[in-house]
């Protein structure tokens, strides 16, 4: 949540998860626990602030209202009840007063530090001023997403008055969190029960997510893996995929694509080293 990279693939994640598809989280999260280092100290700090009983208490409630529970949060809280990490309590939590000229800077799409923290703080700095960057998240472009950034920061460190005020941050284009090939789901379904198996698991798959970002539904595919399953010996799944394609073209056709016989004109079947091969346009 605290970077650009990963939070381009969140919509299409969230996507996915809300219909029951966790595989590409599931390869995410495993390559993060398996490449990750652990940093002592920042867990240190993390289990040293904690939190209220109270807000446990919400973290809890609401756990149970989200795609993930608390396995989002992950190793917190339970990593903060070993005995070697001390707790500083609630009176560090007192509003801090300052008259200090004071700058803060937030991004609207932060998911570690949000804008409220910083609202909250802020209210016991008389002399502040607060730059929201729409669209920033943590780490870099809460400084070098835009220009405009750098020049305020500089005007702040010359002792010029900065006014609190919003600055229209990156451009965003999200993406799935992998590219994902119908190919897995297919080729099982047309493994275990033939073209209808495999017909009715495109259709599904269709259904659930055509215009969205889980899967790329392309002829290209299916036709691909069909040869693949000739070139094995394996005829008669081959075919059934190849009898699916239909079936998918057909089906892309009744969503404003190119029609059928746009895409495809009936196949003319030729000899070629002694198999038969389908002509595809």
């Amino acid at each position: 949540m605290g970077n650009r990279s990963t939070l381009t693939t969140l919509p299409a994640a969230i996507y996915a998860m809300s219909h029951g598809e966790f595989f590409d989280v599931a390869r995410s999260a495993l390559a993060f626990r398996t490449s990750a280092r652990v940093f002592t100290m920042g867990l240190a700090m993390d289990c040293a602030s904690y939190a209220t009983p109270e807000r446990l208490a919400r973290i809890a409630r609401e756990a149970e209202e989200t795609v993930l529970g608390g396995a989002i949060d992950s190793p917190h809280p339970g990593v903060c009840d070993a005995p070697v990490w001390p707790r500083l309590g609630n009176d560090f939590r007192a509003p801090l007063l300052s008259d200090v000229p004071a700058l803060f800077v937030s991004g609207t799409l932060d998911g570690r530090t949000p804008v409220s923290n910083a609202e909250e703080i802020a209210e016991g700095f008389t002399n502040h001023a607060h730059l929201v960057i729409e669209g920033a998240s943590h780490g870099g472009d809460l400084f070098t997403s835009v220009p405009e950034i750098e020049e305020v920061v500089r005007r702040f460190v010359r002792g010029e008055r900065i006014e609190s005020r919003r600055i229209e941050g990156p451009a965003w284009s999200f993406t799935p969190p992998f590219q994902r090939s119908l190919e897995r789901e297919m080729l099982a379904a047309v493994l275990r029960g033939g073209f209808e198996e495999a017909a009715a698991r495109y259709r599904s798959l269709h259904d659930t997510y055509a215009g969205g970002y889980v899967y790329v539904f392309e002829e290209q595919t299916l036709n691909t893996l069909g040869y693949d399953l000739l070139r094995r010996g394996m005829t008669k799944p081959a075919v059934d995929l190849f009898r699916v394609n239909t079936v998918a073209i057909r089906t892309r056709s009744t969503r404003g694509t190119v029609s059928a016989r746009a895409i495809w004109p009936p196949a003319t079947r030729r000899r070629r080293c002694g198999r038969t091969r389908s002509r595809w346009r």
